[in-house]
């Protein structure tokens, strides 16, 4: 089953959003990078939530929380 685009960009902006509330030193800069880019990233997390909107949100920021915290972005990651 295809994710909309719309939601897609939903998503997308919703995680920007916050983002502005949060200021950017609240993800890694690549993450964020990511964020903007990689539409196919965004979908896995909207089917992982089955369709969901909000908690694709919700285990989007817990993911990239994460990876801030584990340096999951740092300088031995190939991305």
């Amino acid at each position: 089953m295809s994710v909309p685009q719309n939601q897609i960009e939903e998503l997308g902006n919703l995680f920007l959003k916050d983002v502005e509330s949060k200021g950017s030193g609240s993800v890694h800069p690549k993450d964020l990078a990511r964020v903007k880019t990689s539409d196919d990233w965004l979908r896995r997390f909207i089917m992982h939530q089955e369709y969901d909107t909000q908690r694709a949100l919700e285990m989007l920021w817990n993911s990239v929380k994460w990876r801030k915290e584990n340096d999951a972005n740092g300088k031995y990651s190939s991305s």
